[in-house]
């Protein structure tokens, strides 16, 4: 069974971004046991933004790619992972040049080099 994880972006009042909590169906040790669901957290000193899910792929460096990730790849360049509803798959967006906008297949040979929150000017979503 494949681990059905989010993460949920925090922010502070003054809109600077604080940290991350992670959420979901959970394996530990390919156990997915009743317990392991985690529930997403609050707190009250915080703004949220929209939750981002976990595309089951993992970079280069075996780290999880998630939405709003940033991915630098030799192949398709540097672009943030978004959901693409035509294709319902998880793409990697390039804003280039041109007037046209590209979408990459992810494939997990790219490397995370940041995320839309913590490192926005890497990239314009």
């Amino acid at each position: 069974m494949k681990n059905i994880k989010f993460r949920r972006p925090h922010y502070n009042r003054d809109e600077s971004f604080s940290h991350f909590s992670y959420w979901g169906k959970i394996s530990f040790n390919n156990d997915f046991s009743e317990g392991s669901f985690a529930s997403p957290t609050f707190n009250s000193k915080c703004t949220y933004k929209e939750d981002e899910q976990f595309t089951g792929l993992k970079d280069c460096k075996d780290i999880d790619i998630y939405e709003g990730d940033i991915v630098n790849s030799e192949f398709n360049g540097k672009g943030f992972v978004k959901w693409n509803n035509d294709n319902s798959t998880f793409e990697i967006y390039v804003e280039d040049n041109a007037d046209d906008d590209q979408y990459f297949f992810v494939k997990g040979y790219g490397e995370i080099i940041g995320n839309i929150h913590q490192n926005p000017k890497l990239i314009k979503p």
